[in-house]
């Protein structure tokens, strides 16, 4: 992990976005568009990862961040593997492959414009 001053913080967020990922993906389809409305269900998938990605890389150092990228694509295996043994939802192939689009994304903007972005916001606005 990058020194930075709210380490705890920056995890926390991303972990509460880990659980919003997870719980949505779990929950009936109809009350994820109820309580998030809908787009397109790839599109979704996409900008999810690919803002975990871009979130959790943003964190960490470059030689970090590929490792990163493989446990967010297990966790999209995982989450559509779960929703086969729920009633209300089904694993898809495409999913899975959005999700992994979207982390590919992510990953590319960490590793170029989003860089570091976390030490860039602490060092701006966060300063003692």
């Amino acid at each position: 992990m990058l020194p930075l001053r709210y380490p705890r913080l920056w995890l926390l967020l991303g972990w509460l976005m880990v659980g919003i990922v997870l719980g949505a993906s779990l929950m009936p389809a109809k009350a994820v568009e109820i309580l998030f409305g809908t787009l397109n269900d790839k599109l979704e998938h996409i900008a999810a990862y690919a803002g975990l990605m871009a979130w959790f890389g943003g964190m960490f150092r470059r030689t970090s961040q590929l490792w990163i990228a493989i446990a967010l694509v297990v966790l999209g295996g995982v989450i559509e593997l779960l929703q086969g043994l729920t009633p209300t939802r089904t694993p898809d192939v495409l999913d899975l492959t959005a999700d992994t689009i979207g982390v590919l994304i992510g990953l590319a903007l960490s590793m170029t414009v989003l860089n570091r972005w976390c030490q860039r916001i602490e060092n701006t606005f966060l300063v003692r």
